[in-house]
Order: C-alpha cells, then structure tokens, then sequence
C-alpha cells in the first residue's frame, strides 16, 4: 500500500468516526456539530478536484437508471406492503401523511447514499478492489446503524446492492429515491416491536430497554417539561392498565449528557384507550436531550414494569 492509499484510510476511517461521534454523542451535546462534519467532506472534494458527477450527482443516466432498476424497486414496495396488509401491520396512518413522510425522506435519502457512496464507496475504490468495496461500504453503512439489529441487516443487504449500483451506474439521485421509497415502507408496515421506530444511536436504548417485561408493547419517551402526557407530541411511557393499577407515582434521577441532574416525577394516569401513562415535570427540554438521558438511565419504566403485577392470562 502506498503512502497516498494510506492517507485515504486513514481519511476514510476519520470520516466515519465522525459521522459516529455525532450519531453518539454530538448530536445532543453539540447538536450543530454536523456543519463542521459536512465541511470535513467537502473540504476533501475540494482538495482531490472531484467534481459532482463523479460523487454521483448528475441526472444524465437518471433515466437508464430508472428503466434498469425501477422495477426491482416496484417489486420489492409491493411485497413490502402485501406483507403488512397480510400480517396486519400496516401502520394507521392516511396516504397523505405517507406521501408527506415519503417526500421528507427524499433529500434524506439522497444525503445517506451520497456519506455512503459519493464519498466512502469511492475512497474504498482507490484502495481495494472492486470485488471488496461493495461489502466494506455495506459494513460500513451497517455499523452507522448500530444497535438496532433490524436496520443494521437491512442497510448491510442494501448498502451492497446500492453500492453495486452505484458502481454501475454513478448516480444518487436514483440511489436516492430507491432509500426513500424502501425506508418510507419499512417505517408503515414493520412494527416498532421489530425496528425501534428505526431509531439508531443512544435513542435505541430509549425503546429497546423497556420493551415488553408483561408481553405488552411498551414506547418509552419523556414528557416534555410542563405538557400533560395526553397532549405531548413526543410524549411518554405507555404500558398496559393492569401493569399500571398497583404503581405509585415515582421520582427518578438521571444524570444528563452534560453531567447535570436532571429530576423526572412521573404518577400514572389512565387514558381513554385503557393504557396508562405517566404525567410528568421534568427540566427535559428537547428531544434530543431526552434521548441522550434515556441512554444514561431509564430506570423508570424498567422498574416499573418489573414491580407490576402479571396479568392474569387464566392459565
């Protein structure tokens, strides 16, 4: 390996630790630290004069593109969707709010395959062969996704194929829309209980750590300082009644990522729908923030499904 090869790895693998860092810590502790980490990648085209068709961002071949693979696309959207309508699992939400979330994911989409090809398919190009570089990026692309088992299979599947695409073809825009497409499914017919609202990073513990001691589905978030659980719109802990009826309200401390405490009270309060959430006052001002305690401790919900009774299954 030559020195600049050396120099690629070494840039490649910095790159990737910061996408990491942020995904890790960054993001609640210096939430704006993503423009000094974009400015990283930029500033590397720069200096190596790649222009934007060779990262990928050309409409030229969008067209060959979408008559080659469109139709793998379409058939892997349909089976998505006649699995969740067989299953039953389709997420209770109205088409417009599904083309909405779709359009959103779009410019996301586009952005993971550029990190994922634009710059890391094409450093590993300079230093491996062309046989090897689909299945690095592809573990890669997994490992940003961390610890969500689900999504990590997923985006190692995907992030081969795309990055053979890619090769291909060399256009994001197509890569793109295809993420978009897939990941918009993969959220309306797959249930939180498998992909953690595909949430990656410390807010993974935030649902995975509480989830289903009594065989009930169990969200864990936190309340917004101040906002009755009924009306928050990131919201609470949700468990079933009768692990609620013999909890008494409970105080728990956690410590924030900045090494402050924070006090979360919550008392269980019926809903409408026969659950139980908690109503709780707390210094929790961001959702970002209440990821980065759930990570530190979540105790609450933990406790509390523990300390419940079990239902009665009449067995």
């Amino acid at each position: 390996m030559t020195r600049g090869q050396k120099l690629i790895v070494a840039e490649t693998a910095a790159g990737f630790a910061l996408i990491m860092l942020y995904i890790w810590r960054l993001r609640f502790t210096a939430p704006r630290a993503w423009i000094f980490i974009l400015s990283f990648f930029l500033l590397s085209h720069i200096v190596r004069g790649e222009r934007t068709a060779s990262l990928g961002f050309r409409w030229s071949n969008f067209r060959e593109c979408m008559e080659s693979m469109a139709p793998a696309v379409l058939l892997i959207a349909l089976s998505l969707m006649a699995c969740g309508v067989f299953l039953e699992t389709v997420r209770p939400i109205s088409p417009e709010y599904g083309f909405m979330c779709l359009l959103a994911y779009c410019p996301w989409g586009i952005f993971q395959q550029y990190l994922l090809n634009g710059y890391i398919a094409n450093r590993l190009s300079a230093v491996s062969s062309a046989r090897r570089v689909p299945l690095l990026a592809a573990a890669l692309f997994a490992g940003a996704h961390l610890p969500n088992w689900f999504l990590m299979l997923v985006t190692f599947a995907a992030g081969y194929v795309s990055t053979k695409i890619f090769m291909r073809y060399r256009n994001l825009y197509f890569l793109g829309l295809a993420h978009a497409v897939i990941g918009t499914l993969l959220f309306v017919v797959i249930p939180d209980s498998i992909s953690h609202h595909l949430t990656v990073g410390p807010g993974f513990f935030a649902r995975a750590g509480t989830r289903a001691y009594l065989g009930v589905p169990v969200t864990t978030r936190v309340v917004k300082a101040g906002v009755p659980a009924a009306s928050a719109m990131f919201n609470t802990t949700l468990i079933s009644a009768p692990a609620a009826s013999a909890l008494p309200p409970l105080t728990t401390r956690y410590a924030s990522p900045k090494g402050d405490r924070q006090v979360v009270a919550c008392t269980p309060v019926f809903s409408s729908s026969g659950g139980c959430v908690p109503t709780c006052k707390s210094l929790v001002t961001s959702v970002a923030q209440a990821d980065g305690l759930a990570y530190r401790r979540w105790s609450w919900a933990r406790r509390a499904l523990e300390a419940a009774p079990q239902p009665n299954t009449g067995r």
